[in-house]
């Protein structure tokens, strides 16, 4: 325990001057799980490309994670409901969706049927602009809780708009209490494009010990070689590949037949690693192009055939990391919730950063 909290003393004295970059690469990232994951009660997790606890690939469930980002109206509420109604979980409760939220135009009153209906609701600024200030990430909370029925402390997860976000994002977020960011894309192999390498995904992590991803791929997010955040959970959001490895999308793949883009790299992690895989859009592309609704249903149909596979929120995945079971304790775990929210508990409580460059 005394390694962990000399961990963030030193980072209260580093960060002096550190500059927001976007070169920043990861390379140097470095975790030690004798004084993060292997310390009870410490909300910290090594970043890693393989199942937490010590578990076998074959041993843990396959979770997938569906994200909406932008407004909640009348307009981008029925394409949600229909890729997402029909399809169940092994315990045949209602697959969920996380609805990043951001509040110029959002019907408050479906959003909180939405949270009603077992979905999670997060942070995605009130104007939603890039490298947004502290004000539009904590006033937006703040709405939200005001409007609806939704506790403000289970609003625990933020994503930048544009995906755009920086050191002083992530600050702000530890600082208010924030459990989870998940802005950061990443591209399995690493610059290695084989078969091989793309099974190899990475899994969500806490910023103890800084970004372990590489920002030169990460579109517009800034980061530095100094950033700490203590029990700030980072969920990356996995890039599309093609057949070649080559990034295809972050959010909303354009180029190909939904169903093929996402089964391809479903079976990455299926038979890889089991990282949390990702399907991040918006409900406009789902507008689009009507053969997009077909192609992500004709996904869920496929997966929710398999007994070990879970659709699930951000919030339900920290639960997993923070404690790690087989695939036959989560399902029986999971049966014996009877399609109730999950007990999720944010450990988070708001910081302040002594000394910084911001």
């Amino acid at each position: 325990m005394r390694a962990a909290y000399f961990s963030v003393a030193v980072f209260f004295v580093t960060f002096i001057g550190a500059k927001e970059s976007t070169s920043y690469t990861g390379k140097d990232y470095s975790c030690d799980p004798s004084v993060c994951d292997d310390v009870p009660d410490l909300d910290c997790m090594c970043a890693r490309l393989n199942p937490p606890g010590g578990l076998s690939p074959d041993d843990v469930p396959q979770f997938v994670i569906l994200t909406a980002d932008d407004d909640v109206t009348s307009v981008t509420h029925p394409p949600m409901v229909a890729i997402t109604k029909g399809h169940t979980n092994p315990d045949g409760c209602p697959i969920p969706t996380v609805y990043y939220v951001s509040i110029r135009y959002t019907e408050m009153d479906l959003v909180n049927q939405l949270y009603k209906d077992g979905n999670e609701i997060a942070d995605h600024t009130v104007g939603h602009k890039g490298f947004p200030s502290e004000e539009q990430i904590n006033l937006a909370r703040k709405d939200i809780a005001e409007y609806t029925d939704i506790p403000q402390e289970s609003i625990v997860g933020f994503r930048a708009p544009f995906l755009k976000s920086k050191p002083a994002t992530r600050r702000h977020l530890y600082e208010n209490g924030f459990t989870y960011d998940s802005s950061i894309t990443e591209q399995a192999g690493d610059g290695i494009l084989t078969e091989a390498s793309m099974r190899q995904k990475l899994w969500p992590y806490t910023m103890d010990f800084g970004i372990a991803q590489n920002c030169q791929t990460a579109g517009d997010t800034k980061c530095n070689e100094l950033e700490r955040y203590p029990g700030l959970w980072e969920i990356p959001m996995l890039d599309l590949q093609n057949e070649y490895g080559a990034s295809i999308a972050s959010m909303d793949p354009v180029n190909g037949n939904a169903f093929d883009l996402y089964m391809r790299d479903f079976q990455r992690s299926y038979t890889g690693d089991k990282a949390p895989f990702g399907m991040y859009i918006h409900p406009s592309w789902l507008l689009a192009e009507k053969s997009r609704i077909e192609g992500v249903n004709r996904f869920f149909s496929n997966i929710t055939a398999l007994d070990d596979v879970w659709v699930v929120t951000n919030q339900e995945i920290i639960e997993y990391m923070r404690k790690p079971m087989k695939k036959e304790e989560y399902r029986a775990m999971r049966e014996s919730r009877a399609c109730g929210r999950s007990s999720f508990v944010s450990k988070a409580v708001p910081h302040k950063l002594k000394l910084t460059a911001f």
